[in-house]
């Protein structure tokens, strides 16, 4: 007697089912093996050594020291503490930390006492530092070959009206170093070097990433570098977490509303929300890399490859540009050059800037425009996409690079211009009135699905003629700073040569950590 083929369908899936039960155990021994291997080359080129730590240590007594002797110096009448924090305090640094050092007034001490004093205390430990601003002026300079942060501000206590972030940061350290056992911290420096990795380490404007204190209560709150992957991944738009237990987590979705894309409350501040810099975009771009490396570990999601060196990288650009233009289609080039303070500044205002000019082009009809947005910090070290980009502006000019590209460049010369709806009989004759007889009628008026239309002549046919329109709507203070600094490029003026890393990471739509697979 045959067998049914409903049963021999049912046996197969069976059969299938129990081979990949039993093959189960080993695929997920191999993964976590990978896991492993990942981790320990991780912390291997990422984790200080102890004679690195040695000589922190060196630095910092060194420091200390100096304040100290500028506080006799200048026979300042407060007591002032000097205080450790951040990463290196915590002991969740990465190798080449900055350091950062809090000089702490009483509460007493007005603010401009506060900012003038303080920096004056400042500058007699580094003389040749530079004055910087956050919410309270600070000193940053270099140091015996490390990066240094001067930073006075008010000694606060826990549960004390905090008056700016720069006064809470102590707080922070404080929580950290009490919460966070020895082997949680090499599990924030794989996170922190993960962040790095695909570019979305830092709070501030240009980034829109995840902080450092940020990357430590993850770790604090889920246990380990991989169990905050897992969380990231499956992560939802407006998630809110706490290190409370069940009636702060019900306090918190109260009080907060569903503005920020992922709120996480401040432990030493449960007014602040920790992610509050990390913008949509990225949280949905983290979400992706932490799902893409669960799936598959590699070290280049900590340290991609530079398009630079991808073997035939080049030469698929130039193809790729040539079948664009020989389609018809086209690409659209701008750039502005600006010093580095000013590229921090701009960043987020020029990517609001990308966006807009898109929803322009769109609304001349052009469609399924790709456009990308990328910095340049000579001598040719880049591109890398913003805006995940700061810790590369060092040198004295950058690039802000703009990219569109059009499948279709050049519009025909007439295009459909819908009026009113027939029956709107007021309307309709003041659309016969308008158009009948005018030069840029190209066809008589006719009816479309219910409405009055005619074809007109096309006004604007490529890209780049809108370009005035949209810059005209910017911001006055990034007007004045486009205006005399952007250069717009169109197609076969556009200088391949020198922007090709650019054009390969907006062509080849692939993320940092995809660049290591093949180019073909």
């Amino acid at each position: 007697m045959e067998s049914s083929p409903h049963w021999i369908t049912l046996k197969g899936m069976i059969h299938s089912i129990i081979y990949m039960l039993k093959r189960l155990p080993f695929r997920m021994h191999m993964l976590g093996e990978k896991h492993r291997k990942v981790r320990e080359e991780v912390l291997r080129r990422v984790k200080p050594t102890p004679e690195e730590d040695r000589r922190i240590e060196e630095v910092v007594q060194e420091l200390m020291e100096r304040i100290e002797r500028a506080k006799e110096l200048l026979q300042l009448p407060w007591e002032i503490r000097a205080e450790l924090v951040g990463s290196i305090a915590k002991g969740t640094h990465l190798k080449d930390p900055d350091i950062d050092i809090f000089l702490l007034f009483p509460r007493g001490v007005g603010v401009e006492t506060l900012h003038t004093v303080g920096l004056k205390l400042c500058l007699e430990v580094l003389p040749q530092g530079q004055k910087l601003y956050t919410q309270h002026p600070y000193i940053h300079g270099e140091f015996m070959g490390f990066e240094v942060d001067l930073v006075p501000c008010f000694e606060m206590k826990k549960g004390e009206e905090i008056g700016s972030m720069v006064d809470r940061t102590p707080l922070h350290t404080r929580f950290v170093k009490e919460h966070l056992d020895e082997s949680g911290k090499d599990e924030v420096r794989l996170l922190k070097a993960f962040l790095k990795g695909i570019k979305a380490y830092g709070a501030e404007e240009a980034v829109k990433g995840m902080s450092g204190y940020l990357a430590e209560l993850f770790i604090i709150k889920f246990s380990n570098f991989e169990k905050t992957l897992q969380e990231l991944s499956r992560i939802r738009p407006h998630t809110k977490l706490t290190l409370g237990g069940r009636e702060a987590a019900v306090a918190v979705r109260r009080k907060y509303t569903d503005d920020d894309p992922l709120i996480f409350i401040d432990p030493v501040d449960p007014s602040r929300n920790v992610a509050s810099a990390l913008s949509a975009e990225n949280l949905l771009y983290v979400k992706k890399a932490a799902c893409c490396y669960l799936r598959a570990p590699s070290l280049s999601f900590f340290f991609p490859r530079r398009i630079s060196e991808i073997d035939g990288a080049k030469d698929i650009v130039w193809e790729k540009v040539q079948a664009i233009l020989g389609s018809g289609g086209g690409i659209l080039l701008l750039t502005v050059d600006l010093p580095p303070v000013q590229a921090d500044i701009y960043t987020s205002q020029t990517r609001r800037f990308l966006k807009r000019a898109v929803e322009t082009f769109e609304r001349e009809g052009f469609r399924k425009i790709k456009s990308g947005f990328y910095i340049y910090s000579p001598p040719r070290v880049g591109p890398f996409p913003a805006p995940r980009i700061k810790e590369h502006i060092e040198s004295e000019r950058v690039e802000l690079v703009m990219l569109f590209i059009f499948p279709q460049y050049r519009k025909g010369e007439r295009k459909l211009h819908l009026g009113p709806p027939v029956h709107v009989k007021a309307r309709a004759e003041d659309f016969r009135r308008k158009w009948e007889g005018r030069e840029e009628a190209l066809s008589r008026i006719f009816i479309r699905d219910g409405r009055l239309a005619l074809y007109i002549r096309r006004r604007i046919r490529e890209p780049h003629q809108m370009l005035p329109v949209v810059l005209k709507a910017l911001p006055s203070h990034l007007k004045k700073a486009y205006e005399s600094r952007i250069t717009i490029s169109v197609n076969r003026g556009i200088d391949i040569e020198r922007y090709w890393e650019a054009l390969y990471l907006a062509l080849s739509g692939r993320e940092l950590w995809e660049l290591d697979e093949d180019t073909g």
